[in-house]
């Protein structure tokens, strides 16, 4: 209990608003990937530890180890070899079915999948062909915006095959194809290393190892679903209809009564960037056309049903100036190099089509699997149990727990119709407080239940040796290739010298002013100031970075530094004065 409390309380510290929408200074994001190493490598430990007490009675074999609620059927590989999974729930499962994997390396110039499900054709682009459906188009396009508020600029390129498709390997069930991908000018290189997974099951998979060099840009990756219909999104806990645009916005000049409140940041015209959760979808009442992902959580639609996910905004300033599609105060300025995001990251996307709406369990079932498949243990043992189910619902699983000696799942409902359960379990509430019994769970709700299991007691002593092998997810994110620009540094220099001269005109001014202009005069010079020292912290916190070359010390990410520490006291107090003044002159 105290470990899974530590590991949850220093994700909460990661989960402050402008952390997890990527708008602080680099530092506070070194600290964030810091600890969420930290946290990933401890429950990998955690996870053997587990297996190895799961299975402690269990004879010799390879099993499936589920955390998923859902029935899954799927062929995973492992080694050498493709093995048929089949899980009912949470548990241990035997792994039975296994076919050989043949490593050919093939070049081909054309390919064709077939299964029950769609029929897939990729050309000399590598682009997957369903129909008149084309999938996984990467566009590379410049970027205007900065970390808080994106403006896509024009189409740059698309990131093309450079060497032949090649056929990696295949198997009576499954074929994976690869190939690299570049797009690059002066100023800009992007590029990919692509999968595309095709099995018998109705997914079409890719893995894309995404790099990328400079600024400015913006990668999203395109499904022209030639879909008619509404689009869905999903969110944690929910499945939200939306528009392909929010026009809904207040003007760029506002009414009297609303100028004198509304001083900070807000977009303007349209807004068609939106967050999502898993998947997005476009659907009508026969077909629905669901993208899944792993990890990205921005995605744009159109009117023609494509839908493309953002994989990369490459910036490298928190907040800039006079952007077309916002008005106000949106942040300091500060140099982030980090936001240029030089680094390897993998990125994994399906493609389902179905006869199922897009607020249905179906969906959520392919969800689940695809975003939390089991995980293949070979168990070398001396016991003679087999299988184990814990818990098994046709309902998205939030949380597993054990409080005061009773295990609460807490389920929710995402879709618009009640759901029945597979069996009647106890409700209780967040502490597990005994309520009554229930058998289904209304559209939009979230349920606690206790499961009617006996918990084992404690297991000492337990070694791992009988764990052979096991299949954890790897750790999908590259090390930063991106350090401060030298020319920037020299540039932040010189504006902080125009500011102080600047600041002395200004302050000269106020001295011999009066009233009215002297409060706008103040208020200019804590504009400026305030600009000077955001400019001098953000040139400091540069310079702590490059002499770390990229390293993510304890010690440097953690340890007080009075200098920053003095600057940032005083930037604090005059972000005050400086909105203060800002309802002072705007009410003169």
């Amino acid at each position: 209990d105290d470990q899974i409390e530590g590991w949850g309380r220093l994700l909460l510290q990661n989960a402050v608003h402008d952390c997890i929408c990527g708008v602080s200074i680099d530092q506070v994001h070194e600290k964030m990937e810091y600890s969420y190493r930290n946290v990933f490598d401890e429950i990998q430990a955690d996870v053997r530890r587990s297996l190895v007490a799961i299975l402690r009675d269990f004879a010799p074999g390879q099993y499936a180890a589920s955390t998923n609620p859902f029935s899954v059927e799927s062929w995973q590989l492992t080694g050498d070899e493709l093995v048929r999974v089949q899980t009912e729930g949470i548990g241990i499962w035997p792994v039975g079915e296994r076919i050989p994997v043949q490593r050919v390396n093939e070049t081909v110039e054309s390919f064709s999948w077939r299964n029950e499900y769609y029929e897939a054709s990729i050309g000399a682009d590598g682009v997957v062909r369903v129909g008149e459906r084309a999938f996984g188009v990467l566009v590379v396009s410049s970027e205007h915006g900065d970390t808080y508020s994106d403006e896509l600029g024009e189409r740059l390129g698309i990131i093309k095959p450079v060497n032949p498709i090649m056929v990696v390997e295949r198997s009576a069930q499954h074929c994976v194809l690869a190939f690299s991908g570049e797009w690059h000018n002066e100023h800009v290189q992007v590029t990919a290393a692509i999968q595309l997974h095709f099995d018998r099951s109705p997914l079409l998979r890719w893995q894309i190892d995404l790099d990328s060099r400079g600024t400015d840009l913006r990668v999203e990756i395109l499904f022209e679903t030639d879909q008619q219909g509404d689009i869905f999104a999903g969110m944690p806990f929910d499945v939200v209809k939306r528009p392909v645009c929010d026009t809904d916005l207040l003007p760029r000049q506002l009414p009297v009564e609303l100028a004198n409140v509304l001083l900070g940041q807000r977009e303007l015209g349209a807004v068609s960037t939106f967050p999502f959760h898993d998947f997005v979808a476009v659907s009508d009442a026969e077909t629905t056309v669901a993208i899944l992902a792993k990890g990205i959580h921005a995605y744009a639609a159109s009117a023609d049903g494509t839908v493309a996910l953002t994989l990369r905004r490459a910036v490298e300033w928190l907040t800039k100036a006079e952007l077309q599609g916002r008005i106000g105060d949106a942040g300091p300025f500060f140099y982030v190099p980090d936001g240029r995001c030089e680094r390897d990251v993998r990125h994994e996307v399906a493609v389902v089509i179905g006869h199922f709406p897009a607020d249905s369990m179906t969906l959520q079932r392919f969800n689940a699997a695809f975003q939390n498949p089991p995980l293949l243990v070979q168990w070398k043992g001396n016991g003679a149990q087999r299988d184990w189910q814990l818990l098994h619902e046709n309902m998205p699983l939030s949380s597993l727990q054990i409080r005061e000696g009773a295990i609460l799942a807490r389920f929710y409902n995402p879709t618009s119709q009640m759901q029945p359960l597979a069996k009647a379990h106890p409700s209780t509430d967040v502490w597990g407080k005994i309520g009554a019994k229930i058998d289904a769970i209304p559209p939009k709700k979230i349920f606690t239940v206790k499961v009617e299991q006996v918990i084992p007691k404690g297991i000492e002593g337990l070694d791992g040796d009988g764990l052979v092998s096991i299949a954890l997810p790897r750790w999908r994110v590259g090390q930063n290739k991106g350090l401060p620009d030298a020319a920037v540094l020299a540039w932040i220099k010189e504006k902080i010298a125009a500011l102080k001269l600047e600041l002395s005109e200004v302050a000269a001014q106020v001295s011999g002013s009066r009233g009215k202009e002297k409060l706008h005069l103040q208020h200019q010079y804590y504009i400026l100031d305030r600009k000077r020292l955001e400019l001098q912290l953000s040139l400091l916190l540069n310079q702590r970075k490059l002499e770390e070359k990229g390293a993510l010390r304890y010690e440097y990410l953690y340890q007080p530094d009075d200098e920053i520490a003095s600057i940032g006291f005083n930037l604090n107090r005059l972000r005050i004065k400086r909105r203060i003044f800002d309802y002072v002159v705007q009410a003169l």
